[in-house]
């Protein structure tokens, strides 16, 4: 791998009624970033992680008296995308993309 091949290129991206952030994605690994609202802090991290099939683990996660969801499993045109808060307070982004 040269130099030039490990850049991170982030595309401006959009799903559905969500914000608009920059994306970078490479062999199912997808970083993207997130511009931070008025009232946050910028330190204030939000994670994301893909998952073949979501609904096997929103069973799980919804019944766990030590998860906090912000948002149930809700679809936008391309992705399936539950939002959790960590125990700091961040917002953890789970999704499942959606077959054409």
């Amino acid at each position: 791998m040269t130099k030039a091949d490990a850049r991170l290129v982030f595309v401006e991206e959009k799903h559905g009624g969500g914000p608009q952030h920059h994306a970078w994605e490479n062999a199912g690994f997808v970083l993207e970033r997130y511009s931070a609202a008025e009232d946050q802090s910028l330190d204030n991290v939000r994670l994301g992680f893909s998952t073949p099939l979501l609904a096997d683990l929103a069973r799980n996660i919804l019944h766990a008296a030590d998860v906090t969801v912000l948002k149930a499993p809700y679809a936008t045109t391309d992705r399936l995308i539950m939002l959790l808060q960590d125990p700091d307070g961040r917002k953890v982004e789970v999704s499942q993309m959606l077959q054409p």
